[in-house]
């Protein structure tokens, strides 16, 4: 790993998923076709996530060797299925059906070692299945606030979050995991700029629907297998949920920009308050780097 690796890992995925997003949709007309604009800006998003892991893992990276070596397939396979879902499944109920199998498929092969090795059969059933619910709850929550309100907000809440996330990473005791989850959120705060500047052609959606089950699944392998503290991941995801808040009716009434403000005061909080907890129980620790 040279010495420039970790800041073209930190700057390639934005700067890859944004070429991407404007190559695939010059000419698509995705302005004036929201289920083509969503797959294309979800496969951009993925192209972008997965050069940042090619980057950080190197070449070694096509042929994992072990469960974090995955990451890089799961986010090329994430697009696929929100192509599919987009060409496919027009319910919604149908699409949560989807991500709800494919997540519990990804999330048991992400637990497998455990699994196998120490977890007994019922308890690996029920883990897999909380897991899973909680991730396709939350993808959701994100997508459906996404697709109703596509602007600034949706895609500021969740790159706060994310980027929270990816700091509580670095305080967990894994640098590799750290770094990937820096990729998902170079890649989606990529697609998040060009969504600011033109929605309806880059629809944020479309990135949600690789980032955060993305981001999902490496706090997930963060906590597995480098310990990184569950309480700050508890208050990353809801910092991810502070877009609920405009919803409330005292703030319904409020002019826009008033309730981008206080949600995304509230979401900044809730993760500056996780960075801190995580950075006390790192501080506390007897590792390190």
């Amino acid at each position: 790993m040279g010495p420039l690796t970790p800041i073209l890992g930190a700057v390639a995925p934005a700067v890859a998923a944004a070429l991407c997003a404007f190559a695939l949709t010059a000419g698509a007309k995705c302005g004036t076709r929201p289920g083509l604009a969503h797959g294309v800006i979800a496969l951009a998003t993925g192209i972008g996530v997965a050069v940042g892991v090619v980057l950080i893992l190197g070449a070694a990276t096509l042929q994992p060797r072990q469960t974090t070596d995955w990451i890089g397939y799961i986010a090329v396979l994430l697009p696929v299925i929100a192509c599919i879902e987009t060409m496919l499944f027009g319910q919604r109920s149908s699409r949560i059906v989807l991500r709800g199998a494919v997540t519990v498929a990804f999330v048991a092969f992400l637990l497998l070692p455990p699994i196998r090795n120490s977890w007994p059969w019922y308890s690996s059933v029920a883990w897999v299945a909380a897991i899973a619910a909680l991730i396709v709850v939350m993808w959701e929550l994100h997508d459906s606030s996404a697709r109703r309100d596509n602007s600034a907000l949706p895609a500021a809440i969740l790159l706060i979050a994310l980027t929270g996330g990816s700091i509580v990473m670095v305080l967990g005791g894994s640098a590799k995991l750290a770094q990937l989850a820096g990729a998902v959120v170079s890649a989606f705060g990529g697609i998040a700029a060009l969504t600011w500047l033109n929605p309806r052609r880059f629809p944020v959606a479309g990135a949600i629907a690789v980032a955060w089950p993305a981001s999902t699944f490496i706090w997930l392998l963060g906590h597995i297998y480098s310990e990184a503290p569950l309480v700050p991941l508890c208050l990353v995801l809801a910092a991810s949920s502070a877009s609920v808040a405009q919803r409330m009716q005292w703030l319904r009434q409020r002019a826009a920009w008033q309730r981008f403000f206080v949600c995304a005061l509230a979401s900044s909080v809730l993760a500056a308050a996780a960075v801190l907890l995580a950075y006390r129980s790192y501080e506390s620790s007897d590792y390190g780097y």
